[in-house]
């Protein structure tokens, strides 16, 4: 296996025990605050990098939308009976086509919308630097709309996606720029972490803001979500850091089964919360 797919695991790896994490600190999100600090840390950056990665690698063939829609729809039977049977947070819809497909059970958002996002990659066909910067200003003017939560989420991180996709179509120079900012990169990731945790002390922050599926409101604001996605983008380029480093072998094996573990994961953190 070549280094740099072997890079590529480590930053996968190194995202997958991020989510593994976060799901299993918001079993205790209201207890500390230190514990809620941390998991805003990790919210605000390991999903839109997983977006930025799935779009990096993603190649529109119908083997793509058979997977995962088999995914999406056999998962979707497996945890609204497991949610119902062993936890408290059993799905709270009526069992009908529309909720079914348009409402996922838990972390299979993200499935959902791989196939929303594969969807409007091969619609735009060619990913330029217009298409990319169109769909930030999509996720930034979504929320001014009354959608369901999952189109909301979709779109939020949806730039991710596209980024990832535009840097391999220009054959972008990722090493070299990391390597040359860096310190930029990593400065203003954890300036803009510190200004976000600082903000919800002086409680002009709310921490559900990072699951993307928040609408306008008076104390919700463009300029927060502009925010958000500046702060995401440098933290996913701080991670991805980690595809060019010293490989680990614990990581490296995380990221090989990544589908795997997002996917299963959940049946260990579902029967502890509430």
């Amino acid at each position: 296996m070549s280094a740099r797919i072997i890079g590529w695991d480590n930053f996968k790896g190194f995202l997958i025990c991020l989510v593994v994490f976060g799901h299993f600190l918001e079993i205790f999100i209201g207890t500390t605050g230190l514990i809620r600090n941390i998991w805003m840390l990790i919210y605000c950056m390991h999903m839109p990098a997983f977006a930025f990665v799935s779009g990096y690698f993603f190649k529109n063939k119908p083997k793509f939308y058979l997977k995962y829609g088999l995914i999406y729809i056999v998962f979707q039977i497996f945890y609204i009976w497991y949610a119902g049977a062993y936890s408290d947070e059993k799905w709270p819809y009526e069992m009908t086509w529309h909720n079914f497909f348009l409402r996922p059970c838990h972390h299979l958002w993200y499935i959902f919308s791989l196939l929303v996002w594969g969807t409007v990659a091969a619609v735009c066909r060619k990913i330029t630097l217009p298409v990319l910067l169109l769909s930030v200003a999509v996720a930034i003017a979504v929320p001014y709309s009354h959608i369901l939560s999952i189109w909301l989420k979709s779109i939020y991180f949806l730039p991710y996606f596209m980024l990832g996709l535009y840097l391999r179509r220009i054959n972008f120079n990722l090493q070299d720029f990391l390597t040359r900012y860096h310190r930029l990169i990593n400065g203003a990731f954890i300036g803009g972490a510190l200004l976000m945790l600082l903000l919800f002390d002086l409680q002009k922050f709310h921490y559900q803001w990072l699951l993307g599926i928040c609408q306008y409101t008076g104390f919700y604001t463009p300029t927060d979500q502009i925010f958000l996605i500046a702060l995401a983008t440098a933290g996913t380029l701080s991670a991805a850091q980690l595809i060019y480093a010293r490989p680990r072998k614990f990581l490296t094996w995380c990221g090989r089964y990544t589908l795997y573990i997002y996917l299963l994961h959940m049946m260990l953190i579902l029967p502890f919360r509430s």
